[in-house]
């Protein structure tokens, strides 16, 4: 009695939980949890004390109030994966609260089941890669997109204190999301106003009751907070990078981001003249910008990358008319919202995200027709007419109601269809659109669809069979089609995490090396460090095996965590002046690259810098990385 009264009060809960330990247990036993990229494992590094020798508040890519709280709990349990902890639970919390607040809508046990079933299917099909592959961006509109939700389906409340206090998870998750990834919320923002903007519209009836002075202040109450919060953190954020040291840091960083994300490294040839009036010879422009090899050059500042950026911004003016390119991105929105690649395409494929982005907007169509219908049959039985008015007018007021409901839907995912474009057509046009980015935009355009299915739904008591509610049709339809991705799915996830766990033997080669040769330092070539150089295929590292976050004796020779003063810091922690110095000069300090590349780069370099070098291959690794020994001479000392 005493289980049976405990499961009654918390089935949600308990459904809802069971559903995250089954899917969190099945992706740990069939694969394992990585963190996508390089660039999640640099920022894991700098938080756990890996890069410095000791865990850091700054790590430049979150903003500081949310990368400080992670640094202190590493600085409690040192040898603990808490970044990946902090992640992994994030979506799952995330998934939890979405699967929670969905078996609200559902009154028995089976069809609670049933629809945590549906909900565990969806995530599956579309969530996998993202469950097994983590990255902070997709978390970060995880938590845009289940505070969408939340707020879309909360209940109403009468009180502004009562309806702040209901919403307060929805408040906290989007300032959570924006300290983890403050440009994908911002990104995200449009989608999560235009799902207040529905919920609002649901406050009762007439412009009069929309907005009157308790609904005003409910909502304006809700975004003042939201606003407050980013605020906050925006502020704190910018004073933890006032220093002289961070904000050139962080100028640079932002001058590198624009050259690298969103134009492109102009090539030497045919553009000699610019690279001659930034003093930039052929080889330098190979090592230091080619091969993302910053660390070379203490001199390459914003002040270059700035101007290159926008010497190729004016370049690409110049070839490609603004209206030409807002055609053929448009076109290419079409073509990617609609199309599905064929099998052994390498063009960006958007199936099955594309398809149920569709097929929600269908079904949040004809659920509020249909609600609305409901809605003015109800009104006209229950009198709320006048008798005399439906004796002879009933027929032309319920037709017109019914016209009006159509438009009472229709407006709503006419906006949410116009923010999705110009979204799109942002990314699209900027030339910025990985996958991390697109499915990041599905993830919360479909949570607040599902979140508007499930408030159209509410209305409609019409039934299919017995006590089978009409509403199932939706969730029927929804499921047929994951079920028939299910299995494609899970084999491009299988693929692509035996692709990676081979691919990794690499990277940790290259790793445990560098740990086994602890009085040594090594310099990694930053692509030698990215992927395989056969498939392309990225290296990742796990985050709950082989967990070691003492000082690691090697650094990449580039990337967005140069010039750092951490990066400073971790040069002064092994006795080091410079990148430069230290490899031509210092005794232990050696080059990782890959085999393939060959010397001729980095002697050719050295020859412009009037150095003489020498280099010899010591050691290679899974025949693929060489490790390599540099000495180096002033060329006056040769010819004396």
């Amino acid at each position: 009695m005493v289980l049976s009264r405990f499961y009654k009060k918390h089935d949600n809960k308990i459904i809802a939980a069971g559903l995250m330990i089954i899917l969190g247990v099945l992706a740990a036993v069939r694969y394992d949890y990585y963190f996508d990229l390089n660039d999640d494992v640099v920022m894991k590094d700098i938080l756990a004390g890996v890069y410095t020798g000791e865990p850091e508040s700054r790590n430049i890519q979150m903003l500081y109030p949310m990368s400080l709280l992670i640094s202190l709990i590493y600085r409690v349990f040192p040898q603990a994966p808490v970044y990946g902890i902090f992640l992994c639970g994030c979506q799952f919390v995330c998934f939890y609260l979405i699967v929670q607040r969905s078996l609200c809508f559902r009154r028995s046990t089976v069809s609670k089941l049933l629809m945590a079933g549906l909900e565990g299917l969806v995530m599956t099909v579309l969530f996998l890669q993202h469950f097994i592959f983590i990255q902070y961006t997709v978390t970060s509109a995880l938590l845009a997109g289940t505070a969408a939700f939340l707020f879309v389906t909360s209940k109403t409340e009468p009180s502004v204190r009562k309806f702040i206090k209901r919403n307060l998870c929805s408040i906290i998750l989007v300032i959570v999301a924006f300290g983890i990834r403050s440009e994908m919320l911002l990104l995200a923002l449009p989608f999560i106003c235009a799902a207040g903007i529905y919920r609002w519209s649901m406050e009762g009836h007439g412009k009069a009751a929309l907005f009157s002075t308790e609904n005003i202040v409910k909502y304006l109450g809700v975004i003042g907070s939201i606003l407050a919060g980013i605020v906050l953190l925006y502020v704190v954020n910018d004073a933890a990078y006032s220093g002289g040291n961070w904000r050139n840091f962080i100028d640079y960083f932002d001058s590198r981001t624009k050259l690298y994300d969103f134009q492109e490294i102009p090539p030497y040839e045919r553009n000699e003249k610019l690279y001659e009036r930034l003093g930039i010879t052929k080889a330098e422009q190979d090592m230091l910008l080619e091969r993302y090899n910053f660390g070379m050059d203490d001199t390459l500042d914003a002040g270059i990358l700035n101007a290159m950026a926008e010497y190729q911004s004016d370049v690409r003016q110049q070839t490609v008319s603004l209206r030409e390119n807002f055609v053929e991105k448009l076109w290419e929105y079409r073509y990617r919202t609609f199309h599905k690649e064929p099998e052994g395409s390498t063009n960006p494929d958007d199936y099955p995200w594309n398809v149920m982005v569709v097929l929600s907007y269908i079904s949040v169509f004809i659920a509020g027709i249909w609600n609305e219908v409901c809605r003015t049959k109800n009104c006209s039985t229950k009198k709320c007419l006048t008798k005399d008015r439906l004796t002879w007018e009933g027929e032309a007021v319920r037709g017109n109601r019914t016209c009006a409901g159509v438009w009472r839907i229709v407006w709503k995912l006419l906006l949410m269809g116009f923010v999705r474009t110009v979204l799109w057509m942002y990314i699209l046009i900027n030339g910025r659109y990985p996958e991390r980015i697109t499915h990041s935009l599905y993830l919360i355009e479909l949570c607040i669809l599902w979140s508007m299915l499930h408030m159209e739904g509410q209305g409609i008591e019409a039934r299919i069979c017995g006590k089978i509610k009409a509403t199932a049709v939706f969730s029927a339809v929804i499921a047929l089609t994951a079920a028939a991705s299910l299995l494609p799915g899970i084999g491009k996830v299988d693929a692509e995490y035996a692709a990676r766990r081979e691919a990794n033997k690499t990277d940790i080669a290259m790793k445990e090396y560098c740990r086994s040769h602890e009085d040594n330092f090594y310099f990694i070539d930053v692509y030698s460090s990215v992927s395989d150089p056969v498939t392309e295929i990225p290296y990742s590292e796990k985050m709950f095996q082989n967990v070691n976050n003492h000082i690691a004796n090697y650094d990449i020779m580039g990337g967005w965590l140069n010039k750092s003063p951490l990066y400073d810091k971790k040069l002064k922690a092994f006795g080091l002046s410079s990148m430069q110095e230290a490899l031509a000069y210092d005794e232990n300090v050696y080059m990782m690259a890959e085999l393939e590349m060959g010397t001729d780069f980095l002697t050719d370099y050295y020859a412009d810098q009037g150095v003489e070098t020498k280099v010899r291959l010591v050691d290679t690794i899974n025949g693929i990385i060489g490790v390599y020994e540099i000495q180096g001479y002033i060329t006056e000392e040769i010819v004396e």
